[in-house]
């Protein structure tokens, strides 16, 4: 995961510079999925719902690099290192997609992680053409 660096506002001589920064993680999962297929005389719907897990195992550890923004010393940054560790959570969701009989195909989705002191949500929508 890429996290650009910013630099903070409001503090005066504390704002802090913070620079970009790389993780990487290892991410097992597993579905339960349940799929309902509807045939139409032009597109197919395969509404589909799921519940599992997903695991996320840190394999870098994450060094944060920061100055303050007005500090001028022979010292160019101070990095402080990010605790991480691993997480397991439970994941739902639900997807739309839709499909016609010559290659084109839209997909709608939205999936929630929690259980942990994190929780992601994403949506998502996908389209293909299959030529």
């Amino acid at each position: 995961m890429f996290e650009r660096g910013y630099v903070e506002g409001g503090a005066g001589s504390l704002n802090l510079k913070v620079y970009d920064n790389t993780s990487m993680y290892f991410q097992p999962n597993a579905n339960l999925k349940f799929i309902r297929e509807f045939f139409g005389k032009k597109l197919l719907y395969s509404p589909t719902v799921f519940i599992g897990w997903v695991m996320n195992v840190p394999l870098s550890g994450t060094r944060v690099k920061s100055r303050l923004v007005t500090e001028r010393t022979s010292r160019r940054y101070v990095s402080v290192v990010a605790y991480r560790y691993t997480t397991n959570q439970i994941t739902l969701g639900c997807e739309l997609p839709i499909q016609n009989y010559s290659g084109f195909s839209f997909n709608v989705g939205y999936q929630v992680n929690f259980l942990s002191q994190y929780s992601i949500q994403q949506v998502t929508a996908k389209l293909n053409w299959d030529f």
